[in-house]
């Protein structure tokens, strides 16, 4: 994964791109073109996120290359479609920002585990300037893990139940926040 992850948008529809369907005469396989080509992580978490209908007009759709395909009646994608895929979308990033950050927080926690396992060798250097750095560094690294632990989880939950509770969306969470800690000198 990217330090920095951008979103994936649906862009456009690619009518060029479009295909009879191979499940039914009157569907055509539509291609939606994304904003950027996803990886297959973010592919896996939109086909889980499609699994289940939830209406009655729910077609089938997936991630091919950089296009989400949808097996549908071409005037179904304004009217059913594009809506849901913009919100499977949304969901999918934010999963896939979630599993960053965890995977971040993990990283970590083992980085930190690993600087534990030296510390008692070096303890009786703590008073010069390097080691004094390296203890700043693990202070500084157990800071962010504790801090990282508690706001997303938190972030994570508020995410999930907000849009549920109220169907205006000025108080939806975004997808991705940006976070500064902010540490305690080290005295």
């Amino acid at each position: 994964m990217s330090a920095k992850f951008e979103p994936i948008r649906i862009l456009d529809l690619d009518i060029e791109r479009t295909q009879p369907s191979r499940t039914a005469s009157g569907l055509r396989l539509m291609h939606l073109k994304l904003s950027a080509h996803p990886t297959a992580e973010w592919a896996q978490l939109f086909k889980n996120q499609r699994q289940f209908p939830r209406h009655s007009m729910w077609r089938e759709a997936w991630v091919e290359g950089r296009y989400i395909v949808v097996d549908c009646v071409p005037e179904e994608i304004k009217q059913y479609h594009l809506r849901d895929l913009n919100e499977d979308a949304a969901v999918v990033n934010g999963e896939y920002q979630i599993r960053g950050v965890t995977a971040l927080h993990e990283c970590l926690r083992q980085s930190l585990a690993r600087l534990m396992e030296i510390y008692p060798a070096v303890q009786s250097h703590k008073n010069e300037p390097i080691f004094k750095k390296l203890f700043g560094v693990m202070t500084d690294i157990n800071t962010l893990c504790d801090l990282g632990q508690k706001g997303f989880l938190a972030w994570k939950i508020a995410r999930k139940f907000l849009p549920l509770l109220t169907s205006d969306a000025s108080h939806s969470i975004p997808d991705a926040v940006e976070v500064e800690p902010v540490l305690e000198e080290q005295t």
